[in-house]
């Protein structure tokens, strides 16, 4: 059901007929968060902008965090300083990645996700990326570039325009002897005075870069989350 404006009630009326949906169907057994809510319901009336204050937070505070995406990507063989950003059918979902940031256009628009939320001022530590890697076959070692871009969906056959919205280098070092890989965990906070985001306009975007040419690298994988946290 939609909280911001459930059963066509407006700013002042009373919101009573949620909490007889959360007894009647007993959703917090199938959604077990709706429980973190229930504070904010009471038997009283209260206006419906309460209620979706509660849900998603104020503009201009922090907010319950809402995820972006939630993904896991591989790149078999990675060509050295080659920008991976998706599958060739799947786009940002595809396991297998082999599209590189050079043949971003109008075709691999779902390379990228759309932002479930309006950010109305600059993203200043406003949206999380964080996952783990595992890189294999190196004997040396190796760095992988992560970048963060941002793109409005466009119409027609028009490439829109991408803005890099952070970067991050993760050092991976050599195997032990005997294994075949190395796992590395990392965390972003994307922080940059960009201009707003629009919900469902402003598209995610993540890429995954092997910086050496000639490392040995026989596999890159990752799986990943991103999530706004807070609003500034």
């Amino acid at each position: 059901m939609s909280f911001t404006d459930p059963f066509g009630c407006g700013p002042g009326s009373p919101c009573r007929e949620i909490l007889n949906q959360i007894s009647k169907y007993n959703i917090p057994e199938y959604y077990p968060t709706a429980s973190d809510y229930l504070s904010c319901f009471t038997q009283d009336q209260i206006p419906c902008s309460a209620i979706t204050h509660c849900m998603s937070g104020g503009t201009g505070g922090s907010v319950t965090p809402i995820l972006i995406v939630s993904n896991g990507m591989s790149i078999s063989n990675p060509v050295g300083t080659k920008e991976y950003i998706g599958g060739k059918f799947a786009g940002f979902n595809d396991s297998s990645w082999v599209v590189g940031k050079t043949s971003f256009d109008y075709t691999t628009l779902n390379c990228g996700v759309p932002f479930p939320h309006t950010i109305n001022s600059s993203v200043s530590n406003a949206i999380n990326v964080c996952g783990n890697l595992f890189v294999q076959g190196h004997r040396a070692t190796v760095n992988v570039h992560i970048k963060i871009y941002k793109f409005d969906c466009v119409d027609g056959s028009n490439t829109p325009t991408l803005t890099l919205l952070f970067t991050n280098i993760i050092e991976v070092v050599a195997p032990d002897e005997g294994k075949l890989g190395v796992n590395k965990c990392w965390n972003i906070n994307v922080s940059n005075e960009e201009d707003k985001i629009t919900e469902c306009t402003t598209h995610f975007m993540i890429s995954f870069t092997l910086i050496e040419e000639e490392s040995g690298v026989t596999l890159i994988k990752s799986s990943y989350k991103a999530t706004i946290e807070k609003v500034s």
